[in-house]
């Protein structure tokens, strides 16, 4: 390995981040047909990866079906806490970790932004129930029957006809040891990994050919994976791919024999794609041609003017339905979210800071024209004096955070602290 290895910035590191472990297809299809078989005796039951729960059922309000959180998820092997004080409920099972109110319509995956599910909590006889919902959520495969069953196992299935093709989740280098043979990524599922390539032949489908931090990896994971913090994983293959950048269209114009297209990424902001006339667009939508609202997954090209916006000629260009999170963003009007960090690392160049927020981790705040920026004793602000390690800061967050690892956010206002 090059001994001057190149560091880039990540264009997309998408954190979706929702699968668990695979669960066998014929064993949900009997389970499915188990329940169907049951009679109309047995509705409202819950079967969880093939077994029935005994006493547990669903139950139905204002036309939604509730489940009850302690008894299923923790047969699924997640931790449950409840702050009496907060009046919040965490669920853990690493690396995925939920959190509500008893209180709101708003649950929290990861470090996403709250979603509405259609219904708060509801306690009845002291059980807590959530809508069935918050399994999609997650991730995990589940179905409601014709009998009114719900049958939940482990593997999500697709259905190409109704349902919104997922995302693909890569898994980004984060960290290169040279001196150890070892590269730290972020997997969406598993979380954070170290590998041991000292024997490993890369493979690369990019026109980068040595590693670099930032770059998206497929990767088969060896057999055995340690009980260390992060893991480390010997895998049986490594290939370095294109980052997929995924965003909606703005504008598209002629530009003589080109198109321009004004692409809104979700990572990086507003970029110009320059399409020559025999760029092949793929279209996995009825429409045939580029429009304004358009959902679409683009490779990015590697070089980019330095112009604002930035202009780059992609590699790919798909136009797909949009998806569910996408949806959710845009019909739900949601509260700023508030919370008090202590600043990690700063970016002037890019205008940007790491935080860490006492609740929800590394986030990347993006010091954008319009955010608020306060003394907390009404002093007025010179340049970027408080920008240093260590400073406390409230937050006011735009209900949008980007999936990727750390989530960046276009704050409403910062209050600093001291």
């Amino acid at each position: 390995m090059k001994k001057n290895i190149k560091r880039i910035i990540p264009m997309i590191a998408i954190a979706t981040l929702m699968a668990t472990s695979v669960f066998a297809n014929n064993n949900v299809k009997n389970t499915q047909q188990q329940a169907l078989e049951q009679g109309s005796d047995k509705q409202n039951q819950i079967y969880v990866n093939g077994e029935l729960l005994e006493g547990i059922n669903l139950i139905k309000e204002n036309d939604k079906y509730l489940l009850p959180v302690r008894a299923i998820f923790e047969k699924l092997g997640y931790e449950i806490a409840y702050d009496a004080n907060t009046k919040i409920i965490s669920i853990t099972k690493a690396p995925h970790f939920i959190t509500f109110s008893t209180t709101a319509d708003a649950y929290t995956f990861l470090r996403m932004a709250p979603q509405p599910l259609g219904q708060a909590p509801i306690v009845k006889e002291g059980v807590t129930y959530v809508p069935v919902e918050l399994l999609d959520l997650v991730g995990i495969q589940n179905e409601i029957t014709a009998e009114n069953t719900l049958v939940i196992g482990d593997e999500v299935q697709v259905d190409t006809e109704t349902t919104v093709e997922t995302r693909q989740n890569p898994i980004i280098i984060t960290d290169i040891d040279e001196d150890k043979n070892t590269v730290t990524v972020e997997d969406s599922q598993k979380g954070t990994v170290v590998l041991n390539i000292k024997d490993i032949k890369i493979e690369y489908t990019t026109e980068d050919k040595e590693l670099m931090i930032g770059q998206a990896l497929e990767v088969e994971y060896g057999d055995i994976m340690t009980a260390s913090q992060p893991p480390v994983n010997t895998p049986k293959s490594v290939k370095v791919v294109d980052k997929i950048s995924y965003g909606e269209i703005l504008s598209v114009e002629k530009d003589g024999e080109n198109t321009r297209v004004l692409f809104k990424d979700e990572e990086i902001g507003e970029v110009v794609l320059t399409l020559a006339p025999d760029f092949k667009v793929e279209y996995t939508t009825d429409d045939t041609e580029l429009k304004e609202g358009q959902s679409l997954e683009v490779v990015l090209g590697k070089a980019m003017t330095m112009s604002i916006p930035p202009m780059t000629t992609p590699k790919s260009v798909k136009v797909v339905e949009k998806s569910n999170q996408d949806i959710v963003e845009e019909e739900t009007n949601q509260e700023v979210i508030k919370g008090t960090a202590t600043i990690k690392s700063v970016d002037k160049e890019n205008e940007q800071i790491l935080v860490t927020d006492e609740k929800m981790g590394d986030i990347i705040l993006n010091l954008h024209d319009d955010v608020k920026i306060e003394y907390k004793n009404g002093t007025g602000l010179n340049a970027y004096d408080w920008m240093i390690e260590g400073q406390k800061l409230e937050i006011e967050y735009s209900p949008i955070m980007t999936r990727s690892l750390p989530p960046i956010n276009n704050p409403v206002k910062i209050l600093i602290l001291n």
